[in-house]
């Protein structure tokens, strides 16, 4: 899943998404940062060439994270409502308290920039291991300003990350029993620098938010 933003500067931004249930897909709550009103936005679903393939469609509206924090990047999580069901089916969310060994391989995938220094129209996954939050939280990484409901993913030298035009995308684990979500590309210090991991909005910390959000709208 993709939105694109247009901001009231006329500028657009490229993020992305995954469908969790009916006509209800979860992002990051910084792809929304100036946008006003849903007809800002538009998604499209179903789709690996985001340029030649599908069509942009409306969305209803936005739900941002209420404590949202765009300075410390904290509870960085939105759930968009779409007007129509979309292409694609809907991926199970992480469980409350799931924990993740380090160094499990996970799979990040967007449209994103690339090595080339621009966005992609075919959609590029990578896989980078899972990282402790003490790690991550290293003077040389982040300096202690990862909290609980952040992850971290990548390698200490670098080489594989999520970059500009993937925020809100999906970051998955492949477990033996199928995919299952566990966090959303929200931010990182450049890409793929050394020790300079990408984060993801932790998904299992937020499954009551989550939850509480789709329940209220049936």
């Amino acid at each position: 899943m993709a939105f694109n933003v247009t901001f009231p500067d006329g500028k657009t931004y490229l993020c992305g998404g995954l469908i969790i249930a009916e006509k209800w897909v979860l992002t990051a709550a910084h792809c929304f940062d100036g946008a006003s009103k849903p007809g800002d936005a538009r998604a499209k679903s179903g789709v690996t060439n985001i340029v030649n393939t599908g069509s942009w469609r409306r969305i209803e509206h936005v739900v941002r994270h209420e404590s949202y924090n765009s300075k410390t990047n904290e509870n960085d999580i939105a759930l968009v409502k779409l007007l129509d069901a979309p292409k694609g089916k809907a991926i199970p969310l992480a469980d409350r308290g799931l924990k993740i060994s380090v160094g499990q391989p996970l799979e990040v995938t967007g449209w994103g920039v690339t090595e080339a220094g621009v966005t992609s129209d075919k959609l590029c996954k990578t896989t980078v291991p899972n990282v402790d939050n003490t790690t991550c939280n290293e003077k040389e990484s982040y300096d202690g300003k990862i909290t609980s409901g952040m992850l971290c993913a990548g390698y200490p030298k670098g080489g594989k990350d999520s970059c500009g035009g993937d925020s809100g995308g999906p970051l998955v684990w492949h477990s033996a029993g199928g995919a299952i979500l566990l966090g959303v590309v929200s931010f990182g210090k450049g890409c793929a620098l050394d020790h300079k991991y990408g984060v993801y909005t932790r998904v299992s910390s937020y499954r009551d938010w989550i939850d509480r959000v789709v329940a209220s709208e049936k």
